[in-house]
């Protein structure tokens, strides 16, 4: 939480605010001391992979390779490109 307090600035004159670090709303900063965080990985593997995983666990893929065995990668790869506005 922060105390703020809004002020003028009458050399720049425009409205400026001050704030004041109080600390957090509900008193308690808890931080797991059971997790080593040295030993946490992250890795980006981009959309694609995202959306590879989806298509297998959903069954569009086995679907796609059954009915179109040889242009099931490439219909994939063109769901992959659509985007929606």
């Amino acid at each position: 939480m922060y105390e703020v307090t809004s002020l003028w600035d009458k050399e720049k004159k425009k409205p400026i605010q001050k704030r004041k670090y109080l600390g957090p709303e509900n008193k308690i900063y808890t931080k797991s001391k059971n997790v080593d965080y040295s030993k946490v990985i992250s890795k980006n593997h981009g959309n694609i992979t995202l959306l590879q995983d989806l298509g297998i666990k959903s069954g569009v893929t086995e679907v796609l390779r059954k009915y179109f065995p040889l242009d099931f990668e490439n219909i994939l790869a063109l769901l992959f490109t659509i985007r929606y506005s």
